[in-house]
């Protein structure tokens, strides 16, 4: 092994059985399911995971240079009873300070994140009326004016779609793919917030 595998510090990211079943206290959905890292949870804790493990990352990332730690990810202890080590855990190191403290305080940050991360489901259903199974966090939602069908004669007859909310368009909080799939399949009657209005 050289000298610059010696020096790295080797984390294991690997989120427990138990913090699934806590990231899932404020939701009912308990049957939409989606694979993370190998293992079939429910897709709100998925999303939060996400959430754990990007601030862990970013945090190990401010405590010691990029060059000096090498991060993995596994589901692994996310079967039921499967936990036998720390959600953060450092597999190996040679430095003179275990980092096994800060990892600890650093998981504790990053469960606080997750669990305040708020989680949100795509509101196409509404226009479609048949709701896609996409949830993930709020953030990523895209929000998009949509016309209904009734409305579009009049406005079709005065040549725009208008401005919302006075035109009777829906405001709706959609995924990034299925805001893309209503521009694809109906681009005149579809705006995202934050267009031009043409004229």
């Amino acid at each position: 092994m050289g000298q610059e595998d010696e020096d790295m510090i080797q984390i294991l990211i690997q989120p427990t059985a138990d913090m699934v079943h806590s990231l899932m206290a404020d939701t009912d959905d308990q049957e939409t399911m989606a694979f993370w890292h190998g293992r079939e949870v429910p897709e709100v804790a998925a999303r939060r995971l996400d959430v754990y493990v990007e601030r862990v990352e970013s945090l190990i990332r401010e405590r010691w240079p990029a060059d000096e730690i090498q991060l993995t990810v596994s589901g692994e202890q996310l079967r039921c009873g499967g936990a036998t080590r720390p959600s953060a855990y450092a597999v190996d190191h040679d430095h003179d300070e275990d980092p096994q403290e800060a990892l600890e305080e650093i998981s504790g940050r990053a469960w606080m994140a997750a669990c305040e991360a708020e989680i949100a489901a795509c509101e196409c259903g509404r226009a479609t009326g048949t709701a896609c199974a996409w949830q993930g966090r709020a953030g990523e939602l895209v929000a998009i004016e949509w016309m209904p069908e009734y409305l579009r004669e009049s406005h079709q007859r005065a040549g725009n779609m208008g401005v919302w909310p006075h035109n009777g368009a829906m405001l709706l909080r959609v995924s990034p793919s299925c805001a893309e799939e209503f521009e694809r399949e109906e681009p005149e009657w579809t705006r995202r917030r934050g267009q031009e209005i043409a004229p």
